[in-house]
């Protein structure tokens, strides 16, 4: 580490990546349960893509972990539990039609990418700030893998969104 490892930033910078790596590992539940609660193939296929990434975002933070030399813990990510309780309100409301359901399972989706969003973003700046280019580097890939899933699930949306109007 620098000489600023005990400073403010950098113990937010750890302890941030903490919960993402925290994050990354409950996610796949979390993608899976969101997947049984979708009717459409379209959301289903784009959910397994979004697990399929886990797997290279868990390997990146796994690399930051000895590149930055912050000690590999898990943290905390009440993000996960919350969205999970969502999923279950979803399951349990008996009268939403198929449109209904699918959107705020995108709508559930999007809170997590927003959460991921924001925390790799805030990772990299630190990373940057700090000297640690690799690590930076492979925050901003992992923070744009998120964002193209954010455009897709989007633009799934507005396309059901039109579906309905009809």
């Amino acid at each position: 580490m620098t000489s600023d490892a005990g400073s403010p930033i950098m113990q937010l910078f750890q302890r941030t990546l903490k919960d993402m790596y925290s994050a990354e590992q409950l996610l796949p539940h979390t993608l899976g349960e969101l997947r049984k609660s979708c009717m459409s193939a379209e959301l289903s296929l784009l959910l397994l893509d979004a697990r399929t990434i886990t797997n290279d975002h868990l390997a990146r933070l796994e690399h930051i972990f000895k590149i930055t030399e912050t000690p590999m813990e898990k943290g905390s990510c009440g993000m996960l539990e919350d969205i999970d309780h969502e999923i279950s309100k979803l399951r349990q409301e008996k009268n939403n039609d198929a449109h209904f359901r699918e959107l705020a399972l995108i709508g559930t989706a999007h809170q997590l990418l927003h959460y991921k969003i924001a925390g790799y973003g805030n990772l990299s700046r630190i990373s940057r700030k700090y000297g640690y280019t690799e690590a930076a580097d492979l925050l901003t890939a992992s923070r744009q893998e998120e964002q193209e899933l954010d455009m897709k699930l989007n633009a799934m949306a507005e396309e059901m969104m039109r579906e309905e109007k009809k």
